[in-house]
């Protein structure tokens, strides 16, 4: 076994030749990010990536050399060379960190505290990395797995309650300790567990420490949770003041949208002409990559202009601004730069900034790009100060409404799901014809029909309707497209869908889930290497790929009859309860019966009215083969 979390190394130990520490961390990056190989050059440049190319190359070479070495010692293949590409065995893949990545939510006890020992072990510690990229890349990783094990351990929480989850709990509040999803599952355990009293108190210790480290106050959903904690304690229990009258509702609302405004960039004498029309260009570009989003009210850039003075703060101020996007253009060694700053208004607070060179030969042709990356980092960094004020004040606008009502529209539990839509129709109570609400409605309606499985289809073109007023409203928005797109397909008109996911994507070429989505209506009407080749994509464009991408990538593998692939994407998925029935036909069609059963009962646990023969009648796919391949699959997983 290949020991990679914790203090990396090999069971059972040996007495043949000692690994580097590095190939550990190749072996890592295999498991986490390169499951199907990786280029010679790109894990140099991962490896290495603070040294030049010939010295990375020199030093890959003489790790795989060692690696090589341990392999004749021990009779053990870890890595497969073709000349290019560096691939896993089997036995780096079953490492204790593929046991971790490929795990099941834990329904005993015992599986509580195997997952718990494993992965709560830091990965690959104790080894010693001098490159600052690739100590980014191990912390972020840790991170990832961390968040891996939290996921596990909270959702086995919502089925049990036991002292080892506890014990769990308590480990990842020391490793995590401002993630309130622990908290509030920690909490629920404790109740479960008959003690009030200590969930609580480490309620009212987390909020005195977010207090002193942050300055802020816990999320709503915590504090509700402790306020129904305490509305049932016993008269003994001792109640933090803080949720004595812990509000269940948000509190009042300041505004629909916030408003912002992008002043045109300062500069000096010693930029040339032709340097300050790029850049007010590119920041044309970027207020109009803004206005698409619909998500903000955008000053239009006739008013910034006349903003533009040695203090834009106070000239703003009569306008109700809250969010102030400051430029200038200043000369650089070899090409001007432009300087951005964001700042919210009411505090004077920098929230984003940076600067970009200004080389007019590449940006003459980068111009688009390089504006949706600036616009993503002044929406991120709005999104950021907006929950952030919502958390600390309880106020919320539409906007962050709407950030509430789509933070978990990836999650298949319909009780968050309608959360979701929740948050999503206040939205459009205070801002009735906001874009991105209306497309969120839309995507809501669609996946509750979906995870339902009804008959009827009132929720479907509902769904439609709120897509098509966002379209109405916004042609050139693509989410608008990509949800008349879904409601289209579940309606079984295959043909309107992929035309609306084609817009979509004419939209927006390079948004992964829409391609996600765009690959998922290419199953459905049975194009399957189409379909493929554009879940590739969209995980290439999106690596630590959310469960959906996932459930698609294996629902293609599985009708392109690759049934062991198919497994293998599926189990990737933090949460399999929505493609348990996918498993179970892939499983059976691979022939492990054993693992069909158990995800055919799964299924039929959840929904015990479910017939193959109504699920055959309403499975939008063109190809009737497609139907038939998949009603054969379930038959011999045993559904009936």
């Amino acid at each position: 076994m290949l020991r990679l979390l914790g203090l990396p190394g090999i069971e059972p130990a040996s007495d043949a030749t000692r690994l580097p520490a590095k190939a550990f961390v190749l072996f890592a990056a295999l498991v986490l990010d390169y499951r199907h190989g990786v280029s010679r050059v790109d894990a140099a440049a991962l490896l290495w990536g603070d040294a030049s190319q010939p010295k990375a190359f020199a030093n890959l070479r003489q790790l795989l050399a060692a690696v090589a070495k341990w392999e004749r010692a021990t009779s053990t293949p870890l890595l497969v060379l073709d000349g290019r590409i560096i691939h896993p065995t089997s036995a780096v893949l079953a490492s204790d960190l593929g046991t971790i990545l490929n795990a099941n939510v834990p329904a005993t006890e015992a599986d509580i505290i195997r997952l718990s020992g494993l992965g709560l072990s830091n990965l690959l510690s104790g080894v010693e990395i001098s490159e600052s990229e690739l100590a980014r890349w191990v912390q972020a990783r840790r991170e990832l797995v961390r968040g891996r094990v939290a996921d596990l351990l909270i959702a086995a929480g919502e089925r049990q309650c036991s002292i080892e989850l506890e014990y769990a709990f308590d480990k990842l509040s020391e490793l995590s300790p401002l993630d309130e999803r622990i908290l509030r599952a920690r909490m629920t355990n404790l109740v479960g567990l008959g003690n009030d009293a200590a969930a609580l108190r480490i309620c009212g210790d987390f909020s005195i420490r977010l207090e002193q480290d942050l300055g802020a106050k816990p999320e709503l959903e915590t504090r509700s949770l402790a306020a129904r904690i305490s509305a049932r304690a016993t008269p003994h229990v001792s109640v933090p003041a803080t949720y004595a009258e812990a509000p269940t509702q948000p509190g009042p609302i300041s505004r629909s949208l916030p408003k912002i405004i992008l002043i045109p960039p300062e500069h000096s004498a010693l930029v040339a002409r032709s340097d300050l029309a790029l850049a007010q260009s590119l920041i044309t570009d970027i207020t109009l990559q803004l206005c698409r989003t619909r998500q903000f009210a955008m000053f239009a850039p006739h008013t910034a202009r006349q903003l533009t003075q040695s203090d834009p703060l106070a000239a703003a101020a009569p306008y109700g601004l809250d969010y102030l996007v400051s430029t200038s253009i200043f000369p650089g060694p070899s090409a001007p730069r432009l300087a951005f700053s964001l700042v919210a208004t009411d505090t004077q607070q920098i929230l984003v900034a940076d600067e970009i060179t200004l080389q007019q030969d590449r940006l003459l042709t980068a111009q688009a790009t390089l504006s949706g990356i600036i616009s993503s980092a002044i929406s991120d960094g709005v999104a950021s100060a907006e929950l952030h004020r919502y958390r600390t004040t309880g106020a919320a606008s539409a906007y962050v409404r709407f950030l509430l009502g789509t933070s978990m529209t990836h999650n298949f539990d319909l009780k968050i799901l309608r959360r979701c839509r929740s948050h999503l129709a206040q939205a459009l109570r205070l801002t009735p014809d906001y874009v991105p609400a209306l497309s969120g409605m839309a995507r809501t309606l669609s996946l509750e029909w979906l995870l339902l499985g009804r008959s009827d289809r009132d929720l479907l073109h509902e769904a439609k309707r709120l897509a098509g007023r966002a379209v109405e409203l916004d042609p050139l928005n693509a989410v608008g497209h990509r949800e008349l797109g879904h409601a289209s397909m579940y309606l079984g008109d295959l043909d309107a869908s992929e035309e609306h996911f084609e817009v979509a994507l004419d939209r927006a070429p390079h948004h992964a889930d829409i391609m996600a989505d765009r690959a998922d209506i290419l199953v459905h009407a049975s194009k399957m290497s189409e379909a493929k080749a554009r879940i590739d994509h969209a995980i290439a464009l999106n690596p630590l790929a959310p469960d959906d991408y996932l459930g698609i990538s294996g629902s293609v593998e599985f009708f392109l009859e690759n049934y062991s692939v198919a497994l293998a994407q599926l189990r990737g998925m933090q949460d399999q309860s929505i493609v348990d029935r996918l498993m179970a036909a892939a499983a059976a069609m691979a022939g492990d019966l054993d693992t069909a059963k158990i995800h055919r009962d799964r299924w039929m646990a959840r929904y015990p009215d479910f017939r193959l023969k109504d699920f055959a009648s309403v499975m939008p796919h063109r190809s009737k083969a497609n139907v038939d391949h998949f009603v054969m699959a379930l038959s011999k997983a045993g559904f009936s």
